[in-house]
């Protein structure tokens, strides 16, 4: 997966890496960054991504070529990476939001992971995107990993 070739859709978390801060890195890079939110947890504890960004994702997406886009998430928890994983590739779980029952099987990434890690700086990298990597219980980052690549490999 080549970032430079993807419309990027990020999906941050407030208690994990801002979809902000995901943003700066890869448009210091030059990617294309088409969308970036930052989720709460009272949203992703009720099984759910924010309505208005399923809607956003719904609009920039829908009935296009899901390997023109790349999706990264921000979520350092395995509930929240699940809710937003599922969501973006087979459907929102809660089927209550615009991506309710819609399966646009967009491939998703974790910010964590190696594939996104070595296309963004590593001085850009550790100085944002790492400091709060590196003040997370590593086990749990993870599995938080782990999740998200079960689900765009289609085993989770």
């Amino acid at each position: 997966m080549k970032l430079s070739e993807k419309k990027i859709i990020i999906i941050g978390d407030r208690d994990g890496v801002h979809g902000e801060e995901i943003a700066s890195a890869l448009e210091k890079m030059g990617y294309d960054v088409s969308y970036s939110a930052t989720e709460c947890f009272v949203c992703t504890a009720a099984g759910s991504m924010d309505f208005p960004t399923q809607q956003r994702i719904a609009e920039l997406a829908r009935g296009k070529d899901p390997s023109n886009f790349v999706v990264i998430l921000g979520v350092c928890d395995e509930e929240g990476a699940t809710v937003h994983a599922k969501t973006v590739t087979s459907g929102d779980p809660s089927r209550t939001g615009a991506l309710a029952r819609v399966q646009l099987h967009l491939p998703v990434y974790h910010v964590f992971e190696k594939e996104v890690k070595d296309q963004i700086d590593k001085g850009t990298y550790s100085q944002t995107i790492g400091v709060v990597e590196s003040s997370l219980d590593q086990e749990e980052v993870k599995k938080t990993v782990d999740t998200v690549r079960k689900i765009r490999e289609g085993r989770g």
